[in-house]
């Protein structure tokens, strides 16, 4: 079965690690796409007007074109790296000291599926 952002969605919800209130209004969206001249991704929308999944050092942020590499539109934070869409092709990028050296997803839910993934790994599993 393909994975889709509402899985996602309700895989957050099941976990109880959410905040109370979405990340942003559908308004700030609209604004920030007409600020920024880009579209956002329907499913980076749908969970960021939803809900705010409770992730250690993880970060929303207010989208905004990154100062060296104008193609990306920066979207999150996770300690030290950025996250960013490739205006190019929608896919998200990880900058890493301003260089697009990390890694690639084709798409904003199936980065959001690995960072999920990601933040309920245990750190010791003994």
């Amino acid at each position: 079965m393909e994975n889709n952002i509402q899985i996602i969605i309700e895989n957050i919800k099941k976990s109880g690690k959410y905040g109370d209130t979405p990340v942003f209004s559908k308004s700030q969206i609209e604004d920030w796409e007409y600020d920024l001249n880009f579209q956002f991704p329907e499913d980076f929308k749908t969970l960021v007007t939803t809900l705010e999944p409770e992730i250690v050092n993880f970060y929303f942020v207010k989208p905004q074109r990154h100062s060296k590499k104008n193609h990306y539109i920066v979207f999150a934070e996770w300690t030290d790296d950025l996250f960013a869409f490739n205006e190019k092709d929608l896919s998200v990028v990880t900058l890493l000291n301003d260089n697009d050296s990390g890694k690639t997803w084709k798409n904003f839910t199936e980065w959001m599926e690995y960072v999920w993934n990601m933040s309920n790994k245990p750190i010791n599993p003994e």
